[in-house]
């Protein structure tokens, strides 16, 4: 029996658009899997997220922006405050909050690929990976936690660098550092940029405390102070005197983390070896002619970025997110640096799954059984050291060839 032309026509149909029916797939097996867990309820949810929207709305939503409910900047008090005016459980408000940033941050990133590249396929398996990606996944929608929303603003910067838009990815990064403090692990490429480049002015670094006090309008006119967007970062610096927090950090090799004491007589060395390492970084890639290739950029981006939460003190499970996803771009774009992704992919799974599956949280009924296995944190800051040193290795070792690579 010949083919019929009604099926010849379907096929063609699924030629034509193709990717456009991968897209769709993708993103409807994605939010399937958001969906799923829907229901989870994580320990930041419970002891914060959930009270803050409760104080929030009995003080009268907007109205309550006079006074700090929680730790987060003006801005997320602000979204916070406008959620508890939605017909719909808190919880879901900060969910479906997040995963829209999902699919922004994952659009982007495939933006970025597809303008170094060229290439669609590529473009979109960063996408597909993206909004698949464990750690966005169970951030957003098991967490319920909004890095995805400071890391997009981050990216979304460093696409309108790449594009000579410098004013304009200030503006975005402004936007990033108003929604989490975290989004300062950027800015020693942004300052590396600005050094090598000499294309913008170091006044633009100026819009960020700008932005910051913009997107703060709200709680100002409600009587804030106007220090208030930078007192609160201030404070957040010392909320937790812990060397790390869940994260595979170097400090985390001494085995020694929260005695008393102990942090406030290291934490100061910490930020100053954070600091040289960093310099280090500057220093040699502001030597070589040819670091402004696209590639060589992301990778910096990538580097400075892990370095900061790597040796940083008092690093949370969840900081990981920014580099991670330059990781993902990288891996696409470069595949030796594949082994060196699954590495830190598998480190997240570890870290999340610690605190969100805590069996504390979770009592076991009379009759079950249940094998956690957890692996000393010492173990994966060795694991975790082991691939920035990979990455490290295979920057240096490519770095000359970058100066031939396409630019966007």
């Amino acid at each position: 029996m010949k083919i019929s032309a009604m099926e010849l026509k379907f096929i063609r149909f699924l030629e034509k658009h193709k990717f456009l029916l991968l897209y769709a797939m993708v993103t409807l097996l994605s939010m399937a899997a958001r969906f799923l867990l829907r229901g989870l309820i994580s320990g930041d949810m419970e002891w914060f997220l959930l009270p803050w929207a409760r104080v929030l709305k009995e003080r009268g939503g907007i109205l309550a922006l006079d006074t700090q409910v929680g730790n987060y900047g003006v801005l997320y008090q602000t979204i916070i405050s406008l959620m508890t005016y939605l017909p719909i459980q808190y919880e879901y408000s900060y969910k479906i909050f997040s995963i829209l940033f999902d699919y922004a941050l994952a659009i982007i990133s495939a933006a970025i690929v597809k303008d170094y590249s060229g290439s669609k396929i590529k473009s979109f398996l960063t996408y597909a990976l993206i909004t698949m990606l464990p750690t966005v996944i169970l951030n957003s929608s098991a967490w319920g936690q909004c890095d995805s929303v400071y890391v997009f603003f981050c990216m979304l910067c460093i696409w309108l660098m790449l594009r000579g838009k410098y004013t304009l990815a200030f503006l975005s990064y402004g936007v990033a550092f108003a929604f989490k403090l975290q989004a300062v692990f950027l800015a020693p490429f942004l300052f590396f940029y600005y050094l090598k480049e000499k294309k913008f002015s170091i006044f633009e670094f100026l819009l960020i405390p700008l932005i910051m006090l913009l997107s703060s309008l709200a709680g100002i006119l409600e009587g804030r102070d106007l220090l208030a967007p930078f007192q609160i970062y201030h404070e957040q610096t010392g909320f937790y005197a812990s060397l790390y927090l869940n994260y595979p950090s170097f400090w985390a090799l001494m085995t020694i983390n929260n005695v008393e004491g102990v942090y406030h007589s290291i934490s100061g060395f910490c930020i100053v070896f954070t600091v040289f390492l960093l310099s280090v970084e500057l220093i040699l890639q502001l030597k070589n002619r040819n670091c402004l290739s696209t590639k060589a950029l992301l990778f910096s981006a990538f580097l400075m970025t892990y370095t900061c939460v790597l040796f940083l003190p008092n690093m949370h499970d969840r900081y990981s997110y920014i580099y991670v996803i330059l990781g993902l771009i990288l891996a696409i774009l470069e595949p030796k640096t594949v082994p060196a992704f699954i590495g830190l992919t598998l480190l997240d799974l570890q870290t999340y799954g610690t605190f969100l599956f805590d069996p504390a949280r979770f009592p076991v009924k009379e009759g079950e059984t249940v094998n956690l296995i957890s692996v000393p944190l010492p173990l994966l800051s060795l694991i975790n050291l082991a691939c920035f040193l990979s990455y490290v290795f295979i920057f240096r070792k490519q770095f000359f060839s970058f100066g031939s690579e396409k630019q966007i």
